[in-house]
């Protein structure tokens, strides 16, 4: 009786341990858990997103099957968390590329000139240059100043330099880019420089100027005012725009002035002045451009600037009314002379006559100057500008 209680207890006891054991089995089986598919990847969804919303696509369908350690995040993988090798996980680029190589997800710009400088800091800590119509990823804004990355290159663009785009642009590439210099400066420097290319005369790096005799307004704030004026105009008809200086406190020599002009390869190059005369009588506009004999330039540049500067006299003594002097064509103006693009100055009147210098500082008659040139500068585009 003993023995067969002893047997009793001994197969009760290994029925409880299977059981048991049954139980540890189906705990550890994966994906058993009520209304859990084992066949279907786990994607994680808001909760409170109507259909169609569970991804990115928008499709409502499930995610396809994601590589180790990230997450589709707008074309790029996004790390959450490091390798089982334990070592951190690598940088992943900002963007995706086109089969030619041109960064083109997430915010995008075209530059629109050729040799757009790309600085280290806003406008400083040495220059690289981008070609014009190349894309670039816009990291951030700030100031006139966009932080760009392009072709493994990461700086600074002005804002002038650059439109967004979602990809190339063709009519972006082909816009025309004028250069506008807003003569003079707050202060003369009295420095010299050469008047051109391997001249052995030398003239003042930047003059003065004059001032009106009525408004007592300095000439360089008055060019000022018209170029940042024109620079609207002319980006409403469609033109890549760039100022030579957008403030008082600059030092730029008029054969750097012209230099910047190269470098962009300017298809206008616009010098703004007003003119300063001995006789309070003196009056109207007048342009200035290279001598057919100017021996710093090329013999195409020459023709075209002289084609520019009477069509820009042209327009704006029609649009303003002022007496139409006449072109100037020299041989001794260091801002002409360095220039291997078109290039014309504009005299827009005599800030020594009371009149003409109170009409120039007054709301109106500046629209009309600045229409006036515009008109020109669309004259000599229509006309072909090489």
């Amino acid at each position: 009786m003993k023995r067969m209680r002893t047997k009793y207890i001994a197969v009760c006891g290994l029925l409880l341990l299977t059981v048991v054991c049954a139980v540890v089995i189906v705990r550890l089986i994966p994906g058993r858990k009520a209304g859990m598919n084992p066949d279907a990847s786990f994607r994680a969804e808001d909760p409170d997103a109507p259909p169609g919303e569970g991804r990115p696509d928008g499709s409502g369908e499930p995610a396809a099957a994601e590589d180790s350690g990230g997450r589709e995040n707008e074309g790029e993988s996004v790390p959450l968390e490091e390798p089982e090798t334990g070592e951190p996980a690598a940088a992943e680029d900002s963007g995706e590329e086109t089969s030619d190589g041109r960064e083109t997800s997430g915010n995008t710009g075209q530059i629109l000139t050729h040799n757009a400088p790309l600085w280290q800091t806003p406008g400083g800590g040495g220059a690289d240059y981008l070609k014009k119509g190349s894309l670039v990823t816009i990291l951030s804004e700030e100031g006139g100043w966009w932080q760009v990355s392009c072709e493994g290159k990461t700086g600074y663009v002005g804002c002038d330099y650059l439109a967004k785009t979602e990809a190339f642009d063709q009519n972006l590439y082909e816009r025309p880019v004028i250069v506008i210099d807003a003569g003079h400066q707050a202060k003369a420097n009295t420095g010299k420089e050469p008047i051109g290319p391997g001249a052995s005369e030398q003239k003042m790096k930047v003059a003065g100027g004059t001032s009106g005799v009525a408004s007592g307004m300095p000439e360089s704030e008055l060019t000022l005012q018209i170029a940042l004026l024109l620079e609207e105009e002319l980006e409403q008809r469609g033109y890549t725009v760039i100022q030579v200086r957008k403030s008082q406190e600059v030092d730029i020599s008029n054969a750097g002035r012209s230099r910047t002009a190269n470098d962009l390869e300017a298809d206008v190059f616009v010098r703004l002045h007003a003119n300063g005369a001995e006789s309070s009588a003196a009056n109207g506009a007048q342009t200035i451009c290279p001598a057919e004999d100017n021996p710093y330039m090329d013999a195409g540049v020459i023709e075209r600037s002289f084609r520019l500067a009477e069509c820009i006299l042209d327009s704006y003594t029609a649009a303003t009314g002022c007496k139409r002097e006449y072109v100037s064509r020299r041989n001794d103006m260091t801002g002409i002379n360095w220039c291997e693009v078109p290039v014309a100055i504009l005299e827009m009147g005599y800030m020594t006559n009371p009149t003409e210098d109170t009409h120039m500082q007054d709301p109106e008659y500046q629209g009309k100057m600045v229409s006036g040139i515009a008109d020109g500068i669309d004259e000599y585009i229509k006309g072909g500008a090489t």
